[in-house]
């Protein structure tokens, strides 16, 4: 079973950088699969960080942004206009 987040805030934060591994991973024309497979992880992974189901690692937010070409500040929605929790 995953775990909980601690709190709303949290689980806000999770859905928030979901989204955005989503639009980077679009922008970059990969599907869910592909990205997998790039970064060595399993697809259902992906699918869970996306969902907000599941927390992102550092090494993640990383090799993601290395992958699609977006600095880690936009996955983390630290970049000014980008949608914040």
């Amino acid at each position: 079973m995953a775990r909980q987040p601690r709190d709303e805030a949290t689980r806000h934060a999770q859905i928030a950088i979901g989204l955005r591994v989503a639009q980077a991973r679009e922008d970059a024309g990969l599907s869910q699969t592909q990205l997998a497979k790039w970064l060595g992880i399993h697809q259902s992974t992906i699918n869970k960080i996306e969902a907000g189901r599941r927390a992102p690692s550092v090494f993640f937010i990383i090799e993601i942004s290395r992958v699609c070409s977006v600095a880690t500040d936009e996955v983390l929605g630290l970049v000014a206009g980008l949608p914040t929790v």
